[in-house]
């Protein structure tokens, strides 16, 4: 694992934002977290088929990565806490594979 370098990432944590809905009368926390600004990280490609090249340089850029979900805000009697995750979904503005 010698050949992949990472680029230090561009982290976008301080527009985090979490609202409280409830959608169909059931209370929950949606969470949007804008987790990645920008990331590259280069590699040299390690493969075992005939028609893609072996050791060959590749590039991945990460720009604007956006997580989103919502989660149940359910206690038992026993106050335990069950918050099973409903939705998730994720947003990559652009993603390039670079030769």
């Amino acid at each position: 694992m010698d050949d992949i370098h990472y680029e230090t990432a561009d982290l976008d944590i301080k527009d985090t934002k979490f609202d409280l809905v409830a959608p169909m009368g059931v209370p929950m926390i949606k969470v949007d977290f804008p987790a990645i600004e920008y990331m590259r990280f280069d590699a040299i490609m390690d493969t075992n088929s005939w028609w893609l090249p072996n050791g060959r340089k590749v590039a991945v850029e990460l720009n604007k990565f956006d997580i989103n979900f919502m989660i149940d805000l359910y206690i038992t009697e026993k106050r335990i806490s069950k918050t099973p995750m409903l939705w998730c979904q994720y947003q990559v503005g652009r993603q390039l594979l670079l030769p």
